[in-house]
């Protein structure tokens, strides 16, 4: 995010990861209140939804998106093409991912996507869901994460 002239900031931050990691939670979390629909059953978020945080010095744009996972259908081939747009055009990207279970195919997919950018974009890891693993699971998971995710998160 690029401060302008009066030294307020602004920027685009695309919230990724595969159905049912927690991203329209966290999104909800972050902004303080619900704009984005949370359910127990996966692909609830179909198309890019925004929320907006005010600071004194800064607004971030949150852009949730559809999970990204591996389609059987055209309906599923579309959110992931939704999901995907949404990275040209943010500054920043927050990948969400369940540290609970050890990555999987969908995970490797949101991988390749990243990694296949045509215009790299930073990308921050938060780890979801590690109230429901022990330590030693727990530290299994983060580590294959951060080894799937290693080149492209900063």
């Amino acid at each position: 995010m690029e401060p302008s002239p009066s030294g307020y900031r602004s920027g685009f931050i695309a919230v990724m990861g595969r159905p049912n990691v927690g991203k329209s939670t966290l999104l909800n979390a972050l902004l303080g209140t619900k704009v984005a629909a949370v359910s127990p059953w996966p692909q609830t978020t179909r198309k890019q939804q925004m929320g907006i945080l005010t600071l004194d010095d800064a607004q971030i744009i949150f852009v949730d998106t559809p999970g990204v996972h591996n389609p059987h259908h055209r309906l599923g081939e579309r959110m992931n093409e939704e999901a995907a747009s949404v990275l040209q055009e943010c500054d920043l990207c927050l990948l969400v991912v369940d540290v609970s279970e050890a990555p999987n195919e969908e995970d490797q997919l949101i991988a390749d996507l990243l990694v296949d950018l045509k215009r790299p974009i930073q990308t921050v890891m938060a780890l979801n869901k590690s109230d429901l693993v022990d330590g030693e699971e727990l530290e299994k998971n983060r580590k294959a994460f951060e080894s799937l995710f290693t080149q492209i998160v900063m």
